[in-house]
């Protein structure tokens, strides 16, 4: 199953999204038999795959969907606490990894208050795994602050991608595509609060 994901995950960033689809289903398939039940971390890769096949909708817009598999991604965390699991790193990182997407879906629909949150939330779950200094807080940094520009806070957006930005450049060269990013949305927000 995680070799079906990984492969999902890349057909899914190429753009191969019926091979994405296909792999997604069979391991949904897998991940929900009888089978799974002797995985270690089961519920941690059935939240991964979850979340994925949650984010090959929302590229193909297929909104009821993405609905609908996220709903299961909750079902997924009510289990993980019931059998006690919820506090391992690998999960708490899924479900940072959930928040994201849930969170993503929320700004394509407008609701930007509730994608802030959900992103502050997984923020706040990959600090407490991954520590203050490390670049996937940095990019929910920046998921922050693009939902800040989106909300016209220019203070708040313009802080929150000046920390990523900062964080970026001590961990990557300087021509790495997430400093490219980081300045796209610096670009951004000077073009929105009219500098």
């Amino acid at each position: 199953v995680s070799t079906r994901h990984l492969l999902a995950e890349w057909h899914r960033a190429m753009g191969q999204y019926k091979h994405a689809e296909s792999l997604y289903t069979k391991c949904l398939a897998v991940m929900q038999s009888q089978e799974a039940e002797g995985f270690s971390d089961a519920l941690t890769l059935h939240m991964q795959v979850l979340v994925g096949f949650a984010d090959l909708n929302r590229n193909l817009c297929q909104y009821t969907e993405v609905t609908k598999v996220l709903e299961q991604t909750d079902q997924i965390i009510l289990a993980a606490k019931e059998k006690g699991v919820e506090q391992s790193d690998s999960f708490r990182l899924a479900v940072a990894e959930c928040r994201t997407s849930q969170a993503a879906f929320l700004v394509a629909k407008g609701d930007y208050d509730e994608a802030e949150r959900l992103h502050r939330g997984a923020l706040d779950l990959r600090r407490q795994v991954l520590g203050l200094d490390h670049f996937k807080v940095a990019s929910w940094l920046s998921h922050l602050g693009h939902v800040a520009l989106l909300k016209s806070d220019f203070k708040r957006s313009e802080r929150l991608l000046t920390e990523s930005m900062e964080m970026r450049i001590s961990i990557f060269p300087n021509i790495h595509p997430a400093i490219a990013a980081s300045l796209y949305l610096q670009g951004r927000l000077l073009h929105a609060a009219g500098r």
